[in-house]
């Protein structure tokens, strides 16, 4: 029984950890796609999307805004979720 143990207890712990990226955003933002796994984005300063650039938020992306900071588009944002997998 020992034996089956130790390899029982990684395989474990490898079905329950999860990793989760965190990408930090501020300043000028370029044409860009944001991702579930780039997820959250944590906008921690003001931040401009550029005139002509297209800022594209996938399903299942987490959005994050430090206090009062604002986002301004004078480019296009394309957010599209879907009811099971949502842009919160």
């Amino acid at each position: 029984m020992s034996r089956w143990f130790a390899p029982l207890i990684a395989m474990c712990v490898a079905l329950t950890t999860v990793v989760e990226a965190e990408t930090y955003v501020s300043g000028n933002i370029e044409t860009a796609t944001w991702t579930a796994s780039g997820s959250p984005y944590i906008v921690t300063d003001t931040s401009y999307v550029a005139p002509e650039a297209v800022l594209t938020i996938d399903p299942g992306v987490d959005v994050l805004v430090s206090g009062d900071v604002p986002i301004h588009f004078m480019g296009r944002l394309d957010a599209i979720g879907t009811q099971t997998d949502s842009i919160r």
